[in-house]
């Protein structure tokens, strides 16, 4: 799945790698749309133009997986995995992989993701 994804006019559009670009992304959203920001892989921080949140009324809220897993009841949880597998199903939801590892190449998995030379998902 692509970091960040932009559709010109949209109302909602996510950013898992903050920095400068945020505000092209903020900048691509219809009035009154919402930028969700899960991440920051470029290791800077979101940058937006305070004239879109103003004049365009555009939101901004932040989201954690893993805080969303916490607390979410277990139906929640697997009726999502469930919608996430349908899309995948269809290429509705696609993703680059970078490489696969069985489980019991744990370390090595671990270490290809930690690697800034991946170019994709590593499974």
């Amino acid at each position: 799945m692509a970091a960040r994804r932009s559709v010109t006019n949209a109302g909602l559009t996510a950013d898992a790698v903050a920095g400068g670009a945020t505000n092209r992304l903020a900048a691509s959203l219809a009035t009154k749309g919402t930028l969700v920001l899960y991440g920051a892989m470029s290791g800077e921080a979101a940058v937006v133009n305070p004239g879109l949140i103003v004049f365009q009324d555009i939101m901004m809220r932040g989201f954690w997986l893993t805080r969303y897993l916490a607390s979410a009841p277990r139906s929640d949880i697997i009726r999502l995995y469930g919608e996430l597998e349908a899309l995948l199903a269809h290429d509705h939801l696609v993703g680059k992989v970078d490489s696969m590892f069985e489980a019991e190449n744990i370390k090595a998995a671990v270490a290809r993701a930690g690697d800034a030379g991946a170019g994709g998902k590593v499974l």
